[in-house]
């Protein structure tokens, strides 16, 4: 009895030990492809006007990179930094060694400018999951010192291919849930004060460019339900798109005055979208967002 025992305990640990396979070593062709890049809120110490210190200055990012098979990353980001909104280029070099750790040194170019800001971006990376995934640390900032981390997930791995989507790839119900803060001017202060805020919810789309639903969000610990109104899902064909609408107090006559807008990048035919908040109706956002769909059915939904 007691050799059966050890038999079977000793193929127990073959099988268990050959399901943990190792990564493989990697290279540039394991994170070649088409990657969504995006960061939580983040810190930025920026030198300010009359300040003898830095400033903290919260930053929070969305973009789409494509890396080839010589470790030249293109693409572009839109960026939040304080709650203004703006959008860059990049231009960069990965490097990657066998122990799946590197570097990628960015230019970065902001639209409209003739040319990249002096200096360079330097990121420490680590390669997750075969390549399907870069966790990343700024160490070397352009207009700061950054404290924060970044994700990117691979969408295509051929890098000369190019995402492609329509209004019914993401036709569906989506449950979000979003972690951020918003800044808020209060009677008193002179400059905006940071508000933290989260929001669950869930989402019909119905694949023709309307979006209903709605969702509890807490704005310094205050809940309120809230309700879509006036809503459209504008996508564009390269994956990312616009959600412009307007927000109803659940329960309200009519909805709030003005009209919020969010920035996505949709991934896996819809499975999944990002969203950066760029307006909002309440303070300055800095707001990324999590979608995930439930159902290819849009709704209905009951929140």
């Amino acid at each position: 009895m007691s050799y059966r025992i050890h038999v079977r305990t000793a193929l127990l640990a073959v099988l268990f030990c050959s399901c943990l396979r190792a990564q493989a070593p990697c290279s540039i062709e394991t994170v070649r492809g088409v990657w969504v890049y995006t960061t939580g809120v983040a810190t930025l110490m920026m030198a300010a006007p009359g300040s003898a210190q830095p400033v903290a200055a919260p930053l929070t990012a969305l973009g789409m990179y494509t890396i080839d098979e010589q470790g030249r990353l293109t693409g572009w980001f839109t960026n939040m930094l304080a709650g203004e909104y703006s959008e860059a280029t990049v231009a960069a070099r990965v490097e990657v060694n066998p122990a799946c750790t590197g570097t990628i040194r960015f230019t970065i170019t902001p639209r409209g400018a003739p040319g990249p800001l002096p200096g360079e971006a330097v990121s420490r990376i680590v390669v997750l999951d075969n390549g399907n995934e870069i966790r990343a640390m700024t160490i070397t900032g352009i207009m700061g010192k950054p404290t924060g981390t970044e994700t990117y997930r691979r969408i295509v791995r051929n890098s000369q291919a190019v995402p492609r989507c329509t209004a019914e790839t993401v036709r569906g119900t989506y449950g979000t849930a979003a972690d951020g803060i918003t800044l808020m001017t209060l009677p008193g202060q002179a400059q905006p004060v940071p508000a933290p805020q989260s929001g669950i919810g869930a989402f019909a789309i119905d694949g023709r460019g309307g979006i209903t639903g709605g969702s509890t969000v807490s704005l310094s610990g205050e809940l309120m339900e809230v309700e879509l109104a006036d809503a459209s899902f504008q996508v564009m064909a390269d994956c990312t798109g616009y959600i412009l609408y307007r927000i109803k107090p659940k329960g309200a006559p009519a909805a709030l005055p003005g009209r919020a807008l969010d920035k996505v990048v949709i991934m896996d035919d819809g499975e999944e979208i990002r969203s950066l908040t760029l307006l909002s109706l309440t303070g300055k956002p800095l707001m990324p967002a999590v979608w995930k769909r439930m159902s290819k059915e849009p709704g209905p939904v009951g929140w």
